[in-house]
């Protein structure tokens, strides 16, 4: 008996949905999520979300534009190997989004600075 077959045989197993064992629950729920992961419509979605070209896209995630161009047109299979290096860089790219001011809410700021000048001139606290 080989060590990793003895080992298994006193971890845990964790159960996904379909009934398929596997070692740590994340990969059970994995296992769960793959095929909304491998949907070519929410990688579509995903893209256009970060108004992402296919060329964009495929050079982050260090693939050819054309097998995105085939997986989002349905001429090449959507595969697990494809999701674990495609989600993780639309998940970085989603952490930095959020994590960055955008233009818009700094135009805002800039426009409420702007008013708030304005109201004080108008009222002739400030001088030029």
């Amino acid at each position: 008996m080989d060590v990793f077959t003895l080992v298994t045989q006193f971890l845990p197993l964790h159960t996904a949905a379909d009934g398929s064992s596997w070692p740590s629950a994340e990969e059970a729920m994995l296992h769960d999520a793959m095929p909304q992961l491998c949907d070519p419509e929410m990688l579509i979605a995903a893209r256009e979300e970060f108004h992402l070209s296919r060329r964009q896209l495929a050079q982050l995630v260090g693939v050819s534009p054309t097998l995105l161009k085939y997986v989002e047109t349905g001429k090449r299979k959507f595969t697990a190997n494809l999701a674990f290096r495609l989600w993780p860089v639309l998940y970085k790219l989603d952490s930095e989004r959020k994590a960055y001011k955008t233009p818009e809410v700094l135009v805002r700021i800039e426009r409420d600075c702007l008013i708030a000048t304005e109201r004080i001139r108008l009222s002739g606290v400030l001088h030029e």
